[in-house]
């Protein structure tokens, strides 16, 4: 008769108190140890070598993240310097690097921890300053946003089972139309697990090295990126409001500029080229990113 507990085995039913029964299921329990020990190493070999282990930064219950700050800058020698400001408090657990393509950031050195020179490309900044980052989590943030209070403190609390993620926007300015539009971004990010850079996209330095970094495109950059961490977890979506520059809405218009950033969004769902969506961006709106 097969014992109840294992019917494939071919172990006959015994009784443990016979010392010949118990030496005749040695084999079998030896074997059943070794799948055991075996299973789990081999699962965490695989997983090393996908890069999808261990991508939540490993500390000691008293030891907090470290973080580093990216701001790619171009030209933003006469409007950085409050969103500068607003970081100091941060520094004692947060390192701040400018990656600069126009050299016109160097008179605020002082309000910085580095400042790198680089070529345009709003994705070469942020992988260059990446590169020279040394926190466990990177923070990508334009030049014209500010981050909401206990901002580190906010992500450091989501990061023991997640990897990345985002802040709500909002946007600054006057007209009504902003407030629904950071809505929509609000929302539709939560719906689609995408981030855009204007939600100040957070994420572990092992998570940005599994998913390659940004991809060096001209436009949609964020996108591509959130669509790679996807595929390593789900996004932290923080209810918290970074607050962006309603700028570029308000300059080239608020209707205008919502339906040409739609247009964009679905050329390059449809597999556009996002050198000629750049080229769209800027000669229509005007406006330059880069």
């Amino acid at each position: 008769m097969k014992h109840a507990l294992f019917p494939r085995s071919g172990v006959t039913a015994i009784k443990l108190s016979d010392a010949s029964g118990v030496k005749r299921l040695q084999p079998f329990l030896q074997t059943t140890i070794e799948w055991f020990d075996f299973i789990p190493a081999t699962a965490k070999a695989v997983a090393l070598q996908l890069n999808l282990m261990a991508v939540t930064p490993e500390r000691g219950n008293d030891k907090h993240l470290g973080f580093s700050i990216i701001i790619p800058t171009l030209n933003e020698e006469k409007t950085i310097e409050p969103y500068l400001l607003a970081l100091q408090p941060l520094r004692s657990r947060c390192e701040i690097i400018i990656v600069d393509a126009g050299n016109t950031v160097s008179s605020h050195a002082h309000l910085a921890d580095k400042i790198i020179s680089s070529a345009k490309g709003r994705a070469r900044q942020m992988n260059i300053g990446a590169s020279h980052a040394t926190g466990d989590v990177l923070i990508f943030l334009h030049a014209d946003t500010y981050l909401p209070e206990q901002a580190l403190q906010l992500i450091e609390q989501h990061f023991g089972h997640q990897q990345w993620g985002r802040f709500d926007i909002r946007l600054s300015g006057d007209h009504f139309m902003l407030k629904v539009i950071a809505w929509m971004m609000n929302r539709r990010s939560r719906l689609t697990g995408i981030a855009t850079g204007d939600q100040v996209i957070f994420v572990t330095r092992q998570a940005f090295t599994a998913a390659g970094g940004y991809p060096e495109i001209a436009l949609m950059e964020d996108i591509a990126l959130s669509k790679a961490l996807k595929k390593i977890g789900p996004p932290v979506c923080l209810d918290a409001k970074v607050t962006s520059s309603g700028r570029r809405w308000e300059r080239y218009g608020i209707y205008t500029t919502i339906l040409l950033m739609w247009s964009l969004r679905l050329r390059y769902f449809f597999g556009a080229d996002p050198q000629l969506l750049a080229q769209l961006y800027n000669g229509r709106s005007g406006f330059s990113r880069d």
